[in-house]
Order: structure tokens, then C-alpha cells, then sequence
């Protein structure tokens, strides 16, 4: 019996178990250590898009005080992350197994209110060095502090509120004990950085975009940011430039750098820093704001222009439509490899896609900007993005609703499209073809007065998809709970097929349509088609008939009225 209790000690020790974890990534074999098959199966899917679980490490350790029972173990499984895509899990420890996950969600009474960044960079060893201090607002109860930090990065000192403290940190999971709320907490660290097609610093640019401030469940935050880099180069940080009156304070401590200065009063979700050997490729002031296109050279003039014509037609549009921008200007600057990133006074883009998205990148300003998205539990900000340009301002050019339409074979539900490109970019092209729904039910007017409002309003604050219902429902005076239920919160959806079609003695053809695949009838609009005549119908009932005045054997038509398979 001694001898037994010794051994399940044993199998649960943190490093015999971390150990064990390690063993099972580096063989492929990790689906016996989980709990469900079901989480094993979502990790082993985020992990792919990570490169594969050779490319993680587990770390077991005790969960943080007032987090979990008293001598509960946590497990992380941790890799480079990339921004706005995935996160390292986290599980509770349940008989020597990875159990239920810690959301990533699950702040203990914290949120950042604020961030002080001074970073030095330094481009022949790659090397990030960074001095944070966050403003933190606390509710009642609140003490262990626990955030995210990319896993590159190792922590050199901590303070909070001024008392130096112990931060220790497995894989990106950075815990703070504490036994009272923490005000104030300062971190210095450094880190490697030399991704390849992502975060980098080399001789030419650098990019810092993904989890290199500490994060608590991703939400909004206003950031002023110090960056040392290469003395000529072009720098950037959200918001606006901060001028220096006379000399500059506290120069540079090392020769051959520069200092540049960056408010964002707006609060925002991913602060970034980027920059490099850039030339002006090409610039335009106009009715008091600038757009600029920044390039590695050779410089393309032609692409330039051309970028800048589609940011100065974008603004113009979502100006129109949403609310007013809130930055002097916006600026587009060449990648090398990464692929691109969402940003609101500038963006980052692979030069070869740069006049593609560039309109896309600033529609975020709004979606995703002044509506904030953590990317955390679902990304309707992509949706609303891809609708505003690629339906509203490029009319469908390239072809966004058909992905939209096809996106019905992905069996997820846009409240759940954590990560935006799952199956096929869903979250992007069935989130557009939602929004052209709605517009066909309560009118394209109001779906930007709903906008409009959604923007007032979620200044700051978390924003999810059931969080959009309630500002169309202003505009419109309708109520959409069905709307949501059927488009939004639901992944099954209907199959239609033609029962009967009969020719009337007085013209026109009686046609009657059959719905199934769902727990209840739809409430959906469907076309017929006979010759070359369509008709568009609202349909509630499983069955129903209806007329349509045309001769010729008819045929259904979904696209772009709902999203439906068809017998």
C-alpha cells in the first residue's frame, strides 16, 4: 500500500510529469497524457500551425495562489506564438494528465489600463531590450498576477508597485505572487528575436508584433512607447509621433542609435514596433492628413502610387460610412518575408501584396482599432473588415461572398472562430457574406448606422459578436435574435431542394421547397430561377409553395441570399 502511494507521488511530481511531456512531444506520442481526446485534438491542431509539436516544450509547475486548490499542478505547452493566432495552453494537472484549460480568458481581477514601453534594439545580435511598466486595474481580491509574454523573452527583473519581486515565468506564462492587488508592475527583459516570415531584428528591419508586452486576456490598452534603434531609420509604434521641443531627453545610451517617441491614446489590443532601412517611396498630403508608402529597395514608384491612391479611396469610403479617423495619417511599409498585420495608423505588409490589403489593413483601424478585438474567443473584426472593403468599397472583385457561401462545409460557428483563418479564412469570408445578409434584412444604410453606433460605443472595451447585436437592432428598430441564432451562434445549416414544380393554367409556375438538416426550420430567403427570370421568397416553414411568374423548369438559388446546401 506504501509502496503504491510512493508511485502515484511519483507520476505526479512536476519534474517527473514535465519530464514525461517533454519525452511524449519529441516522439509525436502525447495524446495518452491528456484527459479528452477532444482537447488533444485542439492542440494538436494549434500546434500545427505553430510548426509542429517538435517545436514545444512543456513546463509543469504549482498553480498560483488564489488560481486553484491548494497544491493543484498546472501544465503549459509552450512555442513561439504568433500575433492574433494562437496562445500557449494551459491545464489544470488532474491524476498525473493534462485536464481542463485555463482560458486564456481568465484575467484574476486584472486589466492593463496602460503601458509605459522603452525598448533598444539591436540589430547584429537580434536582441530585444525592453523596460514595460503596466497600469493595472484591479478588482476586489485580486492578488497572484498572471500574464503573457512570448516565449522568446526572459524576464531580468520585476517591481510591483515599487518592491522589487520574484516574476517567474514558464514558457510565456509570467506569474507574480502577490497577496494584495498589484497597481504598478514593472518588468525588464530581453529577447532573441529572429523569426523567420515573422517577428524579427536584423541589419535591415525589424518587426515586434506578437506578445512581446506582457498581455492580460488580450484586451485594449493605451501605450506610450520609447524606441532606441539604428540611427536613419524609419520607426513606428501606434499612434502619433511626440515632437521634442529643444534637445532630447535622455538620448540614446549607445552610439549609432536614435530615439523616436509614439502616444496611442486610443486603446488597443497589439501594440507593435517596427521598422528598418526604408525609403519614401511616395507621399501625398491631403485634407490635412498624410499617406505614405514605405519601401525596401529597389523601390517600385509605380506600386507606391498606386498605394497610396487605394489608401487615400479607402479613407475617403470608411469615413463616409463609419466614424471619423483617429490618426494624422497612415502609413504602408514593405515586409520581407511576414506576411502582413493588422495596425491602425500604419500596417506592415509583404511588398508583394501590399496594394491587395492595404485597404484591408486600414479598415482596422476601425474594426479591430476603436472596436477592439483580443482574438481571443472570436474575430468578428475580420468579417466586418472584409465586408466594409472587399464587398462595400470593391464590390465582391474578389469573389469574398462565393468563400463566403463555401465557408458552410467549415463546421464552426462564427462566435466560436477564435482563430481567423480556420477553415479557409471562415471567420473573414462567411463573417462579409453574414453582413450582406443582414443588409438584405434591414437595409445596407442601416447596417452602417449600426456600425456607426457599434463604434461610439466600444471604445475600449471587448467586443464580440453578440456584443454587434444590439447596435443594428438600434439602427433597424427590428429584433435579430433569430438573425444571430441561425447566422452567427450556429454552424448547421439548412438543405434545400425543389419537392414539386407545376405549371399554372393562368401562367406562372407553382414551386414548392423543401428545407431539412436542422433542428427547426430556417427563416432564410431563396431565389428561383426559371429561364431567365429570378425571384427572390422569404422562407419560414419546413415546406412551402410558392409562385413565381416565369415558364421553364425551375432551379433554387442561394448565393448571396443565405448560406444553405442545395440537393
Amino acid at each position: 500500500m506504501i509502496s503504491s502511494l510512493l508511485l502515484a507521488a511519483v507520476l505526479v511530481s512536476p519534474n517527473v510529469l514535465q519530464a514525461q511531456l517533454n519525452e511524449a512531444l519529441d516522439t509525436g506520442s502525447l495524446e495518452p497524457w491528456f484527459a479528452s481526446k477532444e482537447a488533444h485534438d485542439s492542440f494538436l491542431t494549434s500546434a500545427s500551425r505553430s510548426g509542429g509539436l517538435e517545436q514545444f516544450d512543456a513546463f509543469v509547475f504549482p498553480a498560483p495562489e488564489g488560481w486553484g486548490p491548494r497544491g493543484e499542478q498546472w501544465a503549459t505547452l509552450s512555442a513561439f506564438q504568433e500575433i492574433q493566432q494562437d496562445h500557449d495552453p494551459v491545464y489544470r494537472v488532474v491524476d498525473g494528465k493534462l485536464g481542463e484549460e485555463v482560458p486564456e480568458w481568465e484575467r484574476g481581477g486584472y486589466r492593463i489600463t496602460h503601458a509605459e514601453i522603452r525598448v533598444e534594439l539591436s540589430t547584429f545580435n537580434h536582441l530585444v531590450m525592453a523596460d514595460v511598466t503596466l497600469s493595472l486595474d484591479s478588482e476586489p481580491g485580486a492578488g497572484t498576477l498572471v500574464a503573457r509574454l512570448n516565449r522568446p523573452y526572459r524576464i531580468q527583473s520585476a517591481f510591483a508597485d515599487g518592491q522589487r519581486v520574484i516574476a517567474q515565468k514558464y514558457g510565456s506564462l509570467v506569474i507574480v505572487p502577490s497577496d494584495k492587488p498589484i497597481k504598478e508592475i514593472q518588468f525588464k527583459y530581453r529577447g532573441l528575436i529572429d523569426t523567420p516570415g515573422h517577428d524579427k531584428i536584423t541589419d535591415q528591419l525589424v518587426h515586434l508584433t506578437a506578445w512581446w508586452i506582457p498581455s492580460i486576456g488580450r484586451l485594449p490598452h493605451t501605450t506610450h512607447t520609447i524606441i532606441d534603434g539604428p540611427e536613419r531609420w524609419e520607426l513606428r509604434s501606434e499612434g502619433e509621433e511626440v515632437p521634442w521641443d529643444g534637445e532630447v531627453p535622455s538620448p540614446p545610451i549607445r552610439p549609432g542609435l536614435m530615439r523616436v517617441e509614439y502616444r496611442c491614446d486610443l486603446p488597443i489590443s497589439f501594440p507593435k514596433v517596427l521598422g528598418g532601412n526604408y525609403t519614401l517611396a511616395h507621399e501625398v498630403q491631403r485634407g490635412g492628413r498624410f499617406y505614405r508608402s514605405w519601401q525596401i529597395n529597389p523601390v517600385d514608384e509605380r506600386r507606391a502610387k498606386r498605394d497610396v491612391e487605394k489608401m487615400m479611396e479607402g479613407m475617403a469610403f470608411f469615413e463616409k460610412h463609419l466614424t471619423p479617423f483617429p490618426f494624422s495619417g497612415y502609413e504602408v511599409f514593405d515586409a520581407d518575408s511576414y506576411y502582413g498585420i493588422e495596425s491602425y495608423s500604419h500596417t506592415l505588409l509583404r511588398r508583394s501584396v501590399t496594394t491587395r490589403f492595404v485597404n484591408h489593413e486600414l479598415g482596422h483601424t476601425w474594426f479591430g482599432g476603436i472596436a477592439p478585438c483580443a482574438y481571443s474567443k472570436d474575430t468578428w473584426n475580420e468579417g466586418a473588415t472584409q465586408y466594409i472593403d472587399s464587398v462595400c468599397l470593391n464590390k465582391n472583385s474578389d469573389r469574398t461572398l462565393e468563400s463566403g457561401l463555401r465557408s458552410i462545409n467549415f463546421r464552426k460557428p462564427l462566435s466560436k472562430m477564435g482563430v481567423a483563418w480556420e477553415g479557409g479564412n471562415a471567420s473573414y469570408m462567411r463573417g462579409a457574406y453574414v453582413f450582406n445578409m443582414l443588409a438584405a434584412e434591414i437595409g445596407q444604410e442601416k447596417v452602417y448606422e449600426g456600425f456607426r453606433l457599434l463604434l461610439l460605443d466600444r471604445v475600449g472595451k471587448e467586443t464580440l459578436w453578440p456584443d454587434l447585436k444590439q447596435y443594428f437592432e438600434q439602427s433597424s428598430g427590428h429584433d435579430l435574435d433569430w438573425f444571430w441564432d441561425q447566422w452567427v451562434e450556429n454552424a448547421s445549416f439548412p438543405r434545400l431542394s425543389i419537392v414539386s414544380s407545376q405549371q399554372l393554367k393562368g401562367g406562372g409556375r407553382q414551386v414548392t421547397i423543401k428545407q431539412t438538416g436542422t433542428n427547426s426550420p430556417f427563416r432564410l430567403k431563396v431565389g428561383i430561377q426559371a429561364g431567365s427570370r429570378e425571384q427572390v421568397f422569404e422562407m419560414t416553414q419546413a415546406e412551402q409553395t410558392f409562385r413565381i411568374e416565369a415558364t421553364g423548369s425551375p432551379k433554387l438559388v442561394v448565393f448571396p441570399y443565405t448560406l444553405a446546401h442545395l440537393d
